[in-house]
């Protein structure tokens, strides 16, 4: 982590003590530097929730709840296509991924994965009312209808609707 002279390092995680480090010339002068962290265990008197109380990491103010986490396919691609992970650092990744044909490889393994996940939020919520009931798939025959799916030019627009009318006219 690049560091100057008397900044401060302010380092806080909902398990641990908070811990502030005033960069000193001694620290500087390591060329790594660990901290410690303490371990802390917060007790609550009483949680009292209800079937209206929906409790998130963003709700709860943690740090990172708004991230979105990647996959391990979505990380590959975006290491390779991110030309500078810190305001300070300038990353070679991409220049040598797109020299390697990797770039090409990590979006196609991204979006396959993508459709993967959208076909299989399909088939556990259609499986009996609409494959087997409405569109006479035979149960052992729904998850090759739902890879067929995939492959349509027109699922991942599809796979991003809400509306049940315009997935069952999809899938029909």
């Amino acid at each position: 982590m690049p560091v100057s002279l008397h900044d401060t390092l302010f380092i806080s995680a909902v398990q641990f003590k908070n811990r502030e480090i005033i960069i000193t010339k001694k620290i500087l002068d390591y060329n790594t530097f660990i901290i410690n962290l303490d371990e802390t265990l917060e007790e609550l008197d009483e949680v009292v929730l209800d079937n209206r109380t929906l409790i998130t990491a963003k709700k709860l103010g943690l740090p990172g709840a708004d991230v979105k986490l990647l996959d391990i396919d979505e990380r590959a691609y975006d290491t390779a296509t991110n030309w500078s992970p810190s305001d300070t650092v300038f990353s070679i990744d991409p220049i040598l991924n797109y020299l390697l044909g990797n770039t090409a490889k990590y979006k196609a393994r991204a979006m396959r994965n993508k459709r993967y996940k959208a076909g299989q939020f399909l088939y556990k919520n259609y499986l009996d009312s609409t494959f087997v009931k409405e569109l006479k798939i035979p149960e052992h025959r729904v998850q090759e209808f739902v890879l067929y799916c995939e492959q349509d030019e027109d699922f991942d627009a599809f796979s991003k609707q809400t509306s049940e009318i315009i997935i069952k006219a999809f899938l029909k």
